[in-house]
């Protein structure tokens, strides 16, 4: 099983256009970032001796949000590290909540379904609600398994999600019916129009298809419109300007405009628009459902990074993402952990592996493996140097590029070797 991730056409495109700029990782740079580099004993979800991990404690210090990206959506080892950061964060430093870059409706509205029992894991995740290249992944069985624990205990972790995308069996299965229950329920002027039947058609074949709906780009306008008429006419019966709905409606044309613009990505609006929605999405969450409550971000190394355009990832126009459109609004109450590896082999589930190349001299990851560790945090926020100074680092689908990366990422969790997922079954 293979979701389609079109954010990776992105990278490669920029990657496979790049020219490198030979800029030397001078020898200051080096020492710097020699002094932040703090060895990680493990990866392995088991290992609950968190003595490690303080030099990463102290550096997220008092954030709310702290968001852990990956190279790319295969990279199993960085699974494992994630998962066990996961029960450290939950277990030392009070998050509560766990936020995957997937379906917001799907996930959210399990939540808010108080006519359903008790939701659990399965539940929650299964179905594509949670995307299949992670929960059929063999290495995140520890992760699930955790979280179906702990959904029984006095401290339960919570699970979100903050995608646009409707691609979960719950949307699929109820979205079309549920909007046209709320439009006719709250006596919407538009359910009653000559264009709601065209719209409803519409909607049906985007949720069904997504990137593959074939809706001509005047009926794609049309949609669009009446979209606008429905959350204008929502605004006017529902006062609660933070109603889950009102962020959904929001939501669903972001989706629809990635959807139908996903062919035009190399112009950046697609990437662009989904990663503010992304931003947006979990604002609400963390200002609403999650009010008061500290968030752990499961998602790729693009979506969390912030100053993208500080990298030579952007050969075109300004990339805008939701780590960067989180550090606006919360500043220092987010922290943004990067992964990085050394070797070794990646590829998402459904794709064929491809082997890492070694990065060159000049490139974080030869200096961090001078150290010869296994695994390491290297705290960037607390690295004195000039922070226009560029260096090399294999932070996207594991290809070397330069960048002002002290300024991209607040710290960066090194794993050295680096292995791909083995399929599993989920539901």
């Amino acid at each position: 099983m293979h979701l389609r991730h079109p954010i990776k056409l992105v990278i490669l495109f920029a990657l496979f256009f790049l020219e490198t700029k030979a800029q030397e990782n001078t020898p200051a740079i080096q020492k710097a970032i020699e002094t932040q580099i703090n060895r990680v004993n493990s990866i392995h979800p088991s290992d609950t001796s968190y003595s490690d991990l303080r030099s990463l404690k102290a550096a997220i210090g008092d954030a709310q949000i702290v968001l852990l990206g990956e190279q790319d959506h295969g990279d199993a080892a960085t699974f494992q590290a994630k998962t066990r950061l996961i029960k450290f964060l939950h277990k030392e430093c009070g998050f509560e909540v766990l936020a995957f870059e997937s379906d917001f409706y799907s996930i959210n509205a399990l939540n808010f379904n108080s006519h359903l029992p008790a939701v659990d894991v399965k539940t929650l995740c299964g179905k594509r609600n949670v995307y299949p290249i992670w929960t059929n992944c063999e290495q995140n069985e520890d992760l699930f398994s955790y979280l179906s624990i702990s959904l029984a205990t006095a401290k339960p972790l919570a699970i979100t999600g903050f995608d646009c995308r409707h691609t979960g069996g719950y949307a699929k299965g109820n979205f079309v019916r549920q909007l046209d229950s709320l439009l006719r329920a709250n006596n919407l002027p538009f359910q009653k129009s000559t264009h709601y039947a065209e719209f409803m058609e519409v909607l049906s074949d985007l949720i069904d298809k997504e990137y593959k709906s074939k809706i001509a780009p005047v009926n794609q306008q049309k949609f669009i419109q009446h979209l606008d008429t429905i959350v204008m006419q929502w605004q006017r019966v529902n006062f609660k300007a933070n109603d889950f709905w009102t962020q959904e409606l929001k939501n669903l044309k972001v989706f629809a405009q990635n959807s139908w613009l996903s062919k035009d990505l190399f112009n950046g609006y697609s990437t662009n628009i989904r990663d503010v929605q992304m931003s947006d999405n979990l604002l609400w969450l963390l200002n609403n459902q999650f009010a008061g409550k500290k968030i752990i971000v499961w998602a790729h190394n693009f979506h969390i990074s912030d100053n993208i355009n500080q990298t030579e990832a952007n050969t075109k126009k300004e990339i805008l993402t939701m780590g960067g459109e989180l550090k606006k609004a919360l500043k220092d109450k987010v922290y943004i952990l990067g992964f990085d590896s050394y070797q070794g082999t990646a590829g998402s589930i459904g794709t064929k592996p491809y082997k890492i190349r070694k990065p060159s001299a000049n490139s974080l990851e030869q200096c961090i493996n001078q150290k010869n560790y296994d695994y390491a945090f290297i705290n960037f926020k607390a690295t004195v140097i000039d922070r226009t100074a560029a260096f090399k680092m294999k932070a996207y689908l594991h290809r070397e590029i330069n960048g002002r990366w002290l300024n991209v990422f607040d710290g960066i969790f090194y794993i050295k070797t680096m292995y791909p997922c083995h399929y599993t079954e989920f539901d």
